[in-house]
């Protein structure tokens, strides 16, 4: 899947798809997606841990919130995305009616790939959702350190030079 974004500076990036976390938030200069900016703020520590890059896409220019990040020297990336078609690819376009009128709304969701494939999705953002999403990329992350060590457990000489430590 190859996902194009405008940065902050108008300038076109690639979001690498390897192993990398994108959350999805309509309009970040609004207090609602404040809160989930907020969420991860918080969650940010956690996944620089594991080494999973975060991506905020958004509809909107949000150089405020941009502007913000750099002076906090935060990981988060912030970058616009105008292209509808990849919204709904990702299955976080929804028609809202209200008092009679239609509007597009994008959820704020959740997605984790690792080796260009979608391994994580949630359509809500909440610490519950985020969770999830960090526990399914430490496991991703540390899979070969626990299946190396598992190897050794199962090796009869190295199972017994680690109980004599």
């Amino acid at each position: 899947m190859k996902i194009e974004i405008i940065s902050s500076e108008n300038k076109k990036l690639e979001i690498p798809t390897d192993f990398t976390l994108l959350t999805i938030i309509e309009h970040l200069e609004t207090e609602k997606g404040k809160q989930y900016l907020d969420y991860w703020l918080d969650w940010e520590e956690l996944f620089t841990q594991i080494h999973l890059p975060i991506w905020i896409l958004t509809q909107d220019e949000s150089t405020t919130i941009q502007n913000f990040l750099d002076t906090y020297a935060t990981s988060l990336q912030v970058g616009k995305c105008t292209n509808e078609d990849l919204f709904d690819q990702l299955g976080c376009i929804r028609q809202k009616f209200v008092f009679g009128k239609t509007y597009t709304i994008l959820d704020p969701a959740i997605y984790l790939f690792y080796h260009n494939t979608l391994v994580y999705k949630s359509i809500r953002t909440h610490n519950k959702a985020i969770g999830e999403a960090y526990l399914k990329g430490l496991d991703i992350q540390y899979k070969k350190f626990v299946e190396n060590f598992r190897k050794k457990l199962t090796s009869k000489k190295e199972f017994v030079s680690i109980r004599k430590r």
